[in-house]
């Protein structure tokens, strides 16, 4: 499912996770038939959220200021994964969806300055969580100086997990050098048991950066 808090879009998807895919792969299940498909919600990135989960492909949402929350719907009576991601986001002006890495991304169409643009020179992850894999894109020097540069506060959404859970989630590591941030995010969640990635600007002025990893 997914949750609002103060505006931000958290995907917060139930299951176990998908099986990491390749570009091939992905395009696979996006040519996947599907018949009657209809969904409603409070938020855009639900729809996404519930596709992803329903056909199992892991996803990478860029969302540049709040979203009303208003009833949003989407049915296709007949046509495949991808139409219906792109009648989704034909009721998103200035939104486009795009496979990179074997990763749907949702993103601007111009998007200013992103952070997810930034070069990063080396990222390394060792065996840590979703969360702690979202702390430490924060706290990156490339990503830490581009804050800063653009007066942003990095203020994410922590999950909080029954306790008995805390010991199933997926451990992620991760080296790279000289990729872009999406890079690295759509790299993570394309891994085992990984199903997506959130990266939202909110608050007044969009003062506030959300990473979510999950």
């Amino acid at each position: 499912m997914l949750l609002a808090s103060t505006g931000l879009a958290v995907l917060l998807l139930s299951g176990a996770g998908y099986a990491a895919q390749d570009q091939s792969t992905l395009q696979q299940v996006l040519a996947q038939k599907v018949s009657g498909y209809e969904d409603g919600v409070s938020q855009f990135p639900l729809l996404f959220g519930h596709l992803s989960e329903r056909y199992g492909f892991p996803l990478g949402l860029e969302i540049d200021g709040e979203l009303a929350e208003r009833h949003t719907s989407v049915e296709v009576s007949r046509g495949t994964v991808a139409d219906v991601l792109t009648a989704i986001v034909s009721q998103m002006p200035g939104y486009q969806w795009v496979v990179a890495n074997g990763v749907v991304n949702v993103k601007p169409q111009q998007p200013a300055d992103s952070v997810l643009d930034v070069q990063v020179a080396h990222f390394r992850i060792r065996r840590v969580t979703p969360d702690g894999a979202a702390q430490a894109i924060a706290s990156v020097p490339e990503i830490s100086a581009w804050l800063e540069r653009n007066g942003v506060v990095e203020r994410h959404f922590v999950p909080v997990y029954p306790l008995g859970d805390m010991k199933h989630l997926p451990r992620i590591s991760l080296e790279v050098r000289g990729r872009a941030l999406r890079d690295i995010l759509n790299a993570i969640v394309a891994k085992p048991r990984l199903k997506c990635w959130s990266v939202t600007r909110y608050g007044d002025g969009g003062k506030y950066l959300g990473i979510v990893v999950e």
